[in-house]
């Protein structure tokens, strides 16, 4: 991992920056915060980091982007004793290759196979959203070589794929409404997770819509659940307290299913606690 300081004054606070995949120092030279030094990280081939070049801050607010966040995250996990008094993490998760929290493992893939001079500009531009953005971000894009490039992001999914997930906890997470690497969708459901099991939570999602709350009767709650297209073993069926027919439903509903030869389970019993990911349809899959 490279450490390099754009602003170093000897000041007692630090802006540690971890910044994505691809990135070395330009295209943030221009960036001068107050009263505080500030050092970029970059170049993921290692995650290597010299506690050294840090240790005289008694402050460090810790900002990371985009893949920078997986790489902070490790790295914060091996050093828990450094003076880290805000966290902030930007369009990244923990999961780098993830097929819902993270960049699914055929766009990372392709990426790493296909990756040459136009690909990358083309991933780039992809990046910055708009044809304006690119445009200022050419004026001031990194100078690594694409091979270079291309090692790091072979590192990266191994160091990934041969390492645990972090613990490390962020203050904030920023999620853009457009981010083409992270999908929002994507960032907010790791996070999400990632929350919720801080707090001795776990995270579930029906798959089967009773549609009670449109209050068309019981025999349509009946009906719509019993012949959902998504029942079966693990489903979780959606249903509201507060909706007209529901309680009268129920029964009926419970009927239903154990004469399909269905057994009602409470969650916890249901749902895997570790070491799974999310599908769309809201089933769980081990990983």
């Amino acid at each position: 991992m490279k450490q390099t300081f754009i602003i170093r004054n000897n000041e007692k606070h630090l802006l540690l920056f971890f910044a994505g995949w691809g990135m070395d120092e330009t295209p943030f030279r221009h960036i001068h915060p107050a009263e505080c030094d500030w050092m970029i990280c970059y170049d993921y081939r290692s995650l290597e980091f010299d506690t050294t070049l840090i240790q005289a801050y008694s402050k460090i607010t810790l900002i990371a982007w985009s893949m920078g966040v997986w790489a902070a995250s490790q790295v914060m996990k091996q050093y828990p004793s450094l003076p880290v008094s805000q966290s902030t993490a930007i369009n990244g998760t923990l999961y780098p290759i993830h097929e819902t929290e993270g960049i699914t493992p055929s766009v990372f893939e392709g990426t790493l196979q296909g990756l040459n001079e136009q690909t990358l500009l083309k991933f780039q531009r992809r990046m910055c959203g708009s044809a304006a953005d690119y445009k200022v971000f050419q004026t001031m894009a990194p100078k690594r070589p694409v091979e270079e490039l291309k090692e790091e992001l072979a590192a990266i999914r191994q160091q990934y794929l041969s390492s645990l997930p972090s613990e490390f906890v962020w203050q904030t997470a920023i999620i853009g409404d457009n981010d083409r690497i992270f999908l929002p969708d994507h960032q907010e459901q790791a996070w999400s997770n990632k929350a919720a099991k801080n707090c001795g939570y776990y995270t579930i999602q029906w798959d089967v819509d009773s549609l009670d709350w449109k209050n068309y009767g019981v025999e349509p709650i009946v009906n719509t659940v019993l012949n959902h297209k998504s029942l079966r073993n693990g489903s979780i069926i959606l249903m509201h307290n507060g909706a007209k027919y529901t309680a009268q439903a129920l029964p009926k509903v419970i009927e239903g299913l154990q004469e399909k030869g269905f057994q009602i389970v409470p969650i916890s019993k249901l749902i895997y606690k570790d070491n799974y990911h999310m599908e769309p349809d809201g089933s769980q899959v081990k990983d």
